[in-house]
């Protein structure tokens, strides 16, 4: 019972951190989700206010009125979800009546599952001559493919999460950290996109080759920065041999000393001066 209930517990934290890093790149992330994840391709949309608040547990992870591109206007309701939860289909069913009172609109309303095995949660309420059905969504049977060429970090971190073909995992995972680090500006945002990256990585037990490509992107880095630091010293001292060369008329061994380098790149500074 015990071990059952440290369980409980680090799933609940778990699921703290994913949603924690889906509300804060929400906005984002919304645009790809609809077209991409749930084929809603929207010409307009807006947030609707939330002012169900007598019938909700928590604030709806996306709310709001979409029209698409036939000209169909309906209030849109995504739940990401990490845990498998039973009595979602509950929960869903009770803001279900409660939007479509409030708004007076259809509603679509879906489920966008992150969780690392397949779904046992129900998608289909039966109470007799009442039913009710939502959209369950399991991202882990989208192709990660629609993600990682996207314009922003954001939406190639739920690359991770999605489905990798054929494709072995560490060509993918190598794939996102770089289209990451492309998009990033500073090292600031990367490492902390990185620490996003890790956290969903967990998910699907792909947090050791996230690390293994960090350090092997550390030392491409490191040697990066090792040909620009010897590029910058040649650059010095070409700068350097061109002032003694065209201001004093001290002769190349005496150069050479001076500017610490070789007779040979005197004589091929001044050659290519006289050029």
């Amino acid at each position: 019972m015990k071990s059952e209930r440290t369980g409980a517990a680090k799933t609940k934290r778990q699921s703290s951190q994913y949603d924690k890093i889906v509300r804060e790149n929400l906005e984002a992330l919304i645009p790809a989700l609809l077209e991409k994840v749930l084929d809603i391709h929207a010409v307009r949309s807006e947030d609707l206010p939330d002012t169900l608040q007598h019938t909700k547990e928590r604030k709806p992870d996306v709310l709001r009125r979409v029209t698409d591109q036939r000209g169909d206007t309906f209030v849109l309701y995504v739940e990401f979800q990490v845990a498998d939860e039973p009595d979602m289909i509950f929960r869903m069913a009770d803001y279900a009546v409660m939007l479509v009172w409030g708004y007076r609109l259809p509603l679509r309303q879906y489920v966008v599952y992150l969780g690392s095995k397949p779904p046992r949660m129900p998608d289909r309420l039966d109470a007799g001559l009442n039913r009710f059905q939502l959209t369950l969504v399991d991202l882990r049977k989208t192709d990660y493919r629609r993600f990682i060429g996207a314009p922003n970090a954001t939406e190639v971190l739920l690359s991770i999460l999605a489905d990798f073909g054929t494709q072995p995992p560490e060509c993918v995972v190598a794939a996102i950290v770089q289209r990451v680090e492309a998009l990033t500006e500073g090292p600031l945002r990367f490492q902390q996109r990185m620490n996003q990256l890790r956290i969903l990585a967990h998910l699907r037990n792909l947090q050791p080759l996230i690390d293994e490509v960090m350090e092997h992107l550390l030392k491409h880095f490191k040697e990066e920065n090792d040909v620009l630091y010897i590029r910058g010293r040649q650059h010095e001292k070409r700068h350097m041999v061109t002032n003694l060369l065209t201001q004093t008329d001290l002769d190349v061994k005496t150069i050479a000393r001076i500017a610490e380098v070789t007779q040979k790149f005197v004589r091929d500074v001044k050659s290519s001066l006289s050029n």
